[in-house]
């Protein structure tokens, strides 16, 4: 049994799933094939093979170490067992440097306490970076009100944002619920937009538990308002490029005009999956299509049809 492209020892990857490609010489003497425990082939099916038996099949990997395992099952009883190991790393446009980022500052309220507040941050931070989809970093106004110095952030702003957008937002407390909305400014102190979630009064409920709950479903409803989705250059024009999307990552949401996008090569060279993408440059989003958008071209790097394309 050989397996190609894969080495039996240290293989690194950058993709989500691998292909286990092999073949078996004399396929007559093997009862069944499986990987890691799926059976791919069975003994019915060898009948109708010549000797040489050729496979292929695709295994989902985890973040950081992995094992794939090929085992074969000869007529005889014997059995065959290679293990390939995977340290599957993020792809380079999945980092969180080309992910949005904004300034939180704090919520303006009037009956919330201090430590109310502290679990309220935390949630929303949570949920905002740990998809690895925003980039948040605390202001000092903030950092000041805080009483616990446990808040989770993504520290500093990585270089891509040279102005970093603000997080400001409001706690309205009424007879029948309690409402947060919160603004997204650039560095003009202009809207780019906003998010709002609403909870009805349960009497059930104490105040710490609404606001964690309202924090994560603010966190949730983030994801859709700044969606992140990415797709290949499908088109390429004089002063536009077409991008064919692929894959949105957090359920679908509006683009808008003008939202950055960072552009990539991908790898040409097999086996795929153990070649990471290159960062070539960025655009921003020219109109938005169905299933598609348009993007301005970038005069300063080499853009091919096929380069990837996802938003900030």
């Amino acid at each position: 049994m050989h397996i190609h492209h894969w080495k039996q020892h240290n293989n690194t990857v950058f993709s989500e799933t691998v292909t286990i490609e092999g073949h078996i010489k004399n396929s007559k003497k093997l009862k069944s094939l499986k990987v890691n425990n799926t059976v791919i082939i069975q003994k019915d099916l060898l009948n109708h093979i010549e000797n040489n038996l050729f496979f292929s099949h695709s295994v989902k990997l985890n973040l950081g170490q992995n094992h794939v395992n090929i085992i074969a099952e000869l007529n005889s009883g014997q059995v065959l067992h290679i293990k390939i190991p995977f340290t599957r790393k993020l792809e380079a446009h999945l980092h969180r440097k080309y992910r949005f980022g904004m300034k939180l500052y704090p919520f303006k309220h009037k009956t919330c306490q201090s430590k109310d507040m502290d679990l309220f941050y935390n949630t929303l931070i949570k949920g905002m970076i740990s998809k690895k989809r925003f980039q948040v970093t605390l202001s000092n106004d903030l950092c000041k009100e805080l009483e616990t110095n446990k808040i989770e952030s993504t520290g500093s702003l990585s270089d891509t944002f040279f102005n970093q957008p603000v997080l400001k937002g409001v706690i309205y407390e009424t007879d029948q619920g309690i409402e947060m909305i919160s603004r997204i400014f650039d560095h003009q102190s202009r809207i780019i937009d906003f998010v709002d979630v609403y909870l009805e009064f349960d009497n059930n409920m104490t105040l710490i538990k609404k606001l964690e709950l309202l924090a994560s479903r603010m966190a949730k409803k983030f994801h859709l308002v700044f969606p992140m989705v990415h797709g290949v250059v499908q088109e390429i024009n004089n002063d536009e490029l077409i991008i064919q999307s692929l894959k949105w990552y957090h359920g679908k949401g509006r683009l808008r005009n003008g939202w950055q996008v960072y552009i990539f090569s991908k790898p040409v060279t097999e086996p795929l999956e153990a070649f990471n993408s290159i960062y070539l440059g960025k655009s921003c989003i020219k109109r938005p299509m169905k299933q598609r958008f348009c993007i301005q071209t970038n005069e300063k790097i080499d853009i091919q049809i096929g380069d990837l394309v996802i938003t900030q």
